[in-house]
């Protein structure tokens, strides 16, 4: 029943007729895999390896069909929630992979000199797939495939991938934990700029004076444990923008005669 007092709007919402005009299923497979090692070699090296994949499918399909919605005082039609019914099937499919590499080393001399040092391979690729069809005018309300259905078809479909690759490095030196030093270095690029433009070098340095290590402060050690002076530089990259916006942009337009 739709509204049946006086002056209220004849199409006041039904949860029923909602419920009952639309009919489909939801189906989705989704996998995450992630595969690692680790190994250390001649004493001062380590390496570690790793490898991440995610794939996500989703399938669906909806039927929606036209309800009476009745006043039951005067047995007379309202109106109907629509005036054809329809089929409309969807799919998608999402994956992604990640590659990372790391090489470290490090190296003590008679714990007074401490080297570190650190190299890395980093890639990211994604994909995701979408494709939709629906048509009007089902032949059979039992049966909910596109061919049971005759007119107005409507298709659609799109794709977009994105990629990432990393090299990166690090070089850091403390002496008595005293004195620190660390370098760094990114080449980063990014699929989402054009080839004159996508690659970037991003270096950062940093210095620490730990002040509390030094013998004209243990006096202060009682209410300051730990001190340090830090001064650092660097430069970053930013590929947070849309896929393709470097490219042209190719659409469809009407025209007239």
């Amino acid at each position: 029943g739709g509204s049946m007092m006086e002056g209220e709007n004849t199409k006041a919402y039904n949860p029923r007729a909602t419920m009952e005009s639309a009919t489909g299923n939801n189906e989705r497979q989704r996998v995450g895999v992630k595969f690692f090692a680790k190994m250390n070699f001649l004493k001062y090296f380590e390496f570690e390896t790793s490898f991440a994949g995610n794939f996500d499918n989703r399938r669906s399909w909806q039927y929606s069909g036209p309800i009476s919605i009745w006043d039951f005082r005067t047995e007379a039609k309202l109106y109907e929630t629509s005036t054809r019914n329809s089929i409309t099937n969807s799919d998608s499919r999402y994956y992604s992979t990640t590659l990372n590499e790391l090489l470290r080393f490090y190296y003590s001399l008679n714990n007074v000199h401490h080297i570190g040092a650190l190299l890395g391979f980093d890639q990211e690729y994604s994909r995701q797939d979408q494709f939709s069809a629906s048509k009007y005018d089902m032949l059979n309300d039992a049966i909910y495939v596109l061919d049971a259905a005759s007119a107005d078809p409507v298709v659609s479909g799109t794709a977009e991938d994105r990629a990432l690759r990393s090299y990166f490095g690090r070089i850091n030196y403390d002496y008595k934990g005293k004195y620190l030093f660390e370098a760094n270095g990114r080449y980063d690029g990014s699929s989402r700029f054009s080839e004159d433009n996508r690659w970037g070098f991003f270096p950062s340095f940093a210095a620490g004076w730990r002040i509390s290590e030094e013998s004209f402060f243990k006096p202060l050690t009682a209410w300051i444990d730990n001190a340090k002076f830090r001064a650092s530089w660097g430069k970053l990259g930013n590929n947070n923008i849309g896929d393709y916006e470097y490219q042209s942009l190719y659409a469809g337009q009407n025209y007239s005669f």
